[in-house]
């Protein structure tokens, strides 16, 4: 089951669509989706015109067990499933026709190493660049399923369908898609950022009376490549969100000795300290040319 509640107006306008807890683990979505909730309910804030719809809880039953996920990540092969057997398999096919039916989507998440909120939007899109850019982060991620198309696992094509999560399958149904990463797991701060983002995007696509603020200039990367954790190999040092990183420069080391070195210069993105077998270690990005963003 997933609970998902539509505020309406009167006036015709986009079709909004937010999610929290799409990973259980990660509480900012359900808490800031609620507090504007409560402003809704409240009256200190009113929807103009379109309709919002808001998911807190994506993954509830993971949610409530403080668990990622169930059986498996819902935020990849994320795609309607004929005969689903798996717990996410099952939200999938109800998340799918979600997606299909929004103009706008936003996803909130949080990450375990910390850092500054960012931004994920698919490409140089004016209308995805414009919604990241409301939503008060230092940064935008760009083009992060293409660098699947550009990466190997256990020495294989990544399959086409595992970079597919929400904004991915939104893209396809046509929709502006964002996901809103709000700082480290667990901090209260993360809260206040993801409901000021909720805020700025319904402001943003003036559905709200509010002014929307002007977006500040933004950092752009382009997402390279992606390096799968195949065994239980190490970093050669505790690597932050988005850094530097030279051509040439050393790491990781896998458990069976292979050495993984950086094949441009560019940036440390979303490195993962306790992730299964399988999934995303981290990724390499590098500075996008923001003159072209338009």
């Amino acid at each position: 089951m997933i609970e998902s509640i539509t505020f309406a107006a009167t006036e015709p306008g986009p079709r909004f669509l937010v999610l929290g807890a799409v990973h259980g683990t990660e509480m900012c979505g359900p808490h800031a989706i609620r507090r504007v909730m409560d402003d809704l309910h409240a009256g200190r804030l009113m929807i103009a015109k379109g309709r919002v719809t808001f998911v807190p809880e994506a993954n509830a039953r993971a949610f409530a067990a403080g668990k990622r996920f169930i059986d498996r990540n819902l935020n990849r092969f994320l795609v309607p499933t004929p005969d689903p057997q798996l717990h996410e398999e099952k939200l999938g096919n109800i998340l799918c026709p979600m997606l299909a039916d929004c103009d706008y989507m936003l996803d909130i998440h949080s990450y375990t190493v910390g850092g500054p909120a960012f931004a994920i939007a698919g490409s140089l899109d004016a209308g995805e660049l414009g919604l990241a850019a409301s939503l008060g982060a230092d940064a935008t991620l760009i083009e992060m399923a293409d660098a699947y198309e550009r990466s190997e696992k256990s020495g294989k094509p990544v399959h086409p369908d595992e970079s597919v999560g929400t904004t991915v399958y939104a893209r396809r149904m046509g929709a502006k898609a964002v996901l809103l990463e709000s700082g480290k797991n667990g901090d209260p701060a993360t809260i206040d950022i993801a409901y000021r983002a909720i805020l700025g995007a319904l402001s943003h696509l003036g559905m709200t009376v509010a002014n929307a603020a002007s977006a500040q200039p933004q950092r752009l990367i382009r997402t390279h490549k992606v390096y799968f954790r195949t065994d239980d190999g190490v970093y050669t040092q505790e690597w932050k969100n988005f850094s530097p990183v030279t051509k040439g420069q050393h790491l990781a080391t896998r458990a069976n000795g292979e050495k993984l070195y950086a094949d441009i210069d560019g940036v440390i993105v979303l490195p993962f300290f306790n992730v299964p077998l399988g999934g995303e270690w981290f990724y390499v990005g590098y500075d996008a040319d923001v003159t072209n963003a338009g």
